[in-house]
């Protein structure tokens, strides 16, 4: 197999990857997704925080249940971060260029972020939210223009390597 089709696979599959945890956390009902959020970020306080178990009950979910916005906000942008990213670096083995890459993978990445605040709307206790799509597709252009950057880097390491710069 060539290199293109291989990473072509690659990419294509962890932005499925992506897309499909997207959908399981958005199907979540609200109560299932706080407590996805609290038992995530508890777990990270505790690796992080090296005074937390030294906190009273009440004390450590206080300061968990403070992060939740922070946490949720930031996932938001993350995931779509990640879903362009992986959707540009697929676009990109096809050699279209970094610009039609990301104008491929950035309205895929917000089309699915306004389906999955549709799709959310219809979870029991969730809402659709447009400043969720807004964060969402902040983080898909974040991710497209992270991978641009990152393919422009390996390609310009690839030419200096082998006095050409063409993936085979």
């Amino acid at each position: 197999m060539k290199l293109r089709l291989i990473l072509r696979i690659i990419f294509y599959t962890l932005a499925a990857a992506v897309a499909a945890m997207i959908f399981y956390l958005t199907a979540q009902t609200a109560v299932e997704s706080a407590g996805t959020s609290h038992s995530f970020i508890e777990r990270a306080v505790r690796v992080f925080f090296s005074r937390f178990k030294l906190l009273g009950e009440a004390e450590q979910y206080e300061l968990v249940e403070s992060l939740q916005y922070l946490f949720r906000k930031g996932a938001h942008f993350a995931i779509y971060f990640a879903l362009a990213f992986f959707l540009t670096c697929a676009n990109e083995t096809f050699g279209i260029g970094h610009l039609r890459s990301a104008l491929y993978a950035l309205p895929a990445a917000v089309l699915y972020a306004v389906s999955d605040e549709v799709h959310q709307y219809f979870v029991p206790g969730r809402s659709c939210q447009l400043s969720d799509i807004l964060l969402d597709s902040f983080g898909a252009l974040m991710g497209t223009g992270a991978a641009c950057l990152c393919t422009a880097l390996v390609l310009h390491i690839a030419k200096k390597r082998t006095g050409q710069g063409k993936m085979s």
